[in-house]
């Protein structure tokens, strides 16, 4: 009963008390609201809502609601407990909740021989992707619920304009509650790391490009605890000067992360990954996206700068000094004819990075004309403002 008086004075909470909602209700003094905090992997995700709800079953329609979103002060819809996973033999298709965990999705297919890949809304560059695109051009359906509250299917044939905006668009439409994805053939992967010294810099830089060039005509080539994290990116035609810029403004950046955390108990990278022009025609095989590669005019590296410090202090000093290494790198490959890409990759950039406008002008407006028909009072844009938003891209 304790509990149940708690929860009516928190405005959130008693609106989701009317909705039918009130077994599902988590505040800060309930244990699970600490749990449920808890589990994400960054320290710089772990909000303060007013109170989570949690969803058993989409048919009880998780909605937005008015002044409540997954920031301080409001509400955390919780999807952790739509963990079902389904594999279809006869369609060799995999349907899944979006709180499954991949492990759990992996076991599931790794029985049929097959595999998936995941970051489905934001794109999904993955091991796969020379062979079968972006993670988000496997899925083949979608359950979303809408800012109505209604549930319906976006597949190539229903709903499809909603479909394609999902691919790549985030958290602008409406929230999914189910994925359907194809599996991939794979009987086993083989991974892990190699490490060289700094000399051999100027070789692998060779490599990279070399392999990126190289990576369609054999796709299987690139089968390759809680801390604050940052994470920057940029994209960039292969030029065998820009990434020995960034590597040098790497070095730099590593420099005065040590003079700041003296027991070096932090994680930097500087990673680069292939960005071919081919990668775009499978999204055109499997119905389209709108990640905007199709626009890239040539074969090109993407970059991605990033640490993991402890504290949020080391955080504060290190989040300025990787966000002015990418603007080094940009500003260098400005200076080449040709050097900036404008695509922005959603998974590895910040929230100051402009990704949504680096689609290109026709799918942000398709996306805003998705927008306008499925959620006419602009819900997802105003009272859900978490992720890369369509109301901020300034065009």
């Amino acid at each position: 009963m304790a509990s149940v008086v708690q929860k009516e004075f928190c405005p959130q909470a008693t609106c989701l008390i009317r909705a039918g909602l009130q077994s599902q209700i988590l505040l800060p003094s309930d244990s699970d609201y600490n749990t449920c905090e808890e589990s994400y992997f960054s320290n710089t995700a772990k909000l303060k809502p007013a109170c989570i709800t949690q969803i058993r079953h989409p048919q009880r329609r998780p909605r937005p609601l008015a002044g409540s979103n997954n920031i301080h002060g409001g509400v955390t819809i919780d999807l952790s407990l739509l963990n079902s996973v389904r594999f279809g033999s006869a369609s060799e298709a995999v349907s899944f909740g979006p709180g499954v965990r991949w492990k759990h999705v992996y076991v599931k297919v790794q029985k049929h021989g097959r595999v998936v890949a995941g970051l489905l809304l934001r794109g999904g560059n993955t091991w796969m992707t020379a062979r079968k695109g972006f993670a988000c051009d496997n899925v083949v359906a979608l359950e979303v619920v809408l800012a109505d509250g209604l549930i319906g299917t976006a597949d190539r044939n229903t709903h499809a304009d909603l479909f394609r905006a999902l691919k790549g668009g985030s958290n602008n439409f409406g929230i999914v509650v189910g994925f359907t994805m194809s599996t991939i053939p794979c009987q086993s992967v083989w991974g892990g790391s190699t490490a060289s010294p700094n000399e051999c810099i100027p070789d692998a830089i060779r490599i990279t490009g070399y392999f990126t060039k190289r990576v369609v005509e054999n796709p299987d080539s690139n089968l390759t605890r809680p801390k604050s994290d940052t994470w920057f990116t940029l994209t960039v035609k292969i030029d065998e000067r820009i990434m020995p810029k960034a590597a040098e403004v790497h070095d730099g950046l590593v420099e005065e992360l040590k003079s700041y955390v003296p027991d070096f108990s932090f994680i930097i990278q500087c990673i680069f990954q292939p960005l071919p022009l081919a990668f775009a025609r499978h999204a055109v095989a499997a119905g389209g996206n709108v990640l905007g590669l199709e626009r890239n005019t040539s074969d090109g590296i993407l970059l991605q700068t990033s640490t993991m410090v402890k504290t949020l202090d080391q955080r504060e000093f290190a989040y300025p000094r990787v966000k002015a290494c990418i603007r080094a790198v940009d500003e260098y490959t400005a200076t080449i004819n040709g050097g900036i890409l404008e695509w922005l990759y959603l998974n590895y950039a910040d929230e100051s990075q402009d990704v949504l406008r680096s689609y290109g002008l026709e799918n942000v407006e398709f996306m805003r004309a998705v927008s306008r028909k499925y959620d006419p009072q602009q819900i997802f844009q105003y009272f859900c403002p978490g992720g890369f938003k369509l109301l901020g891209v300034m065009l």
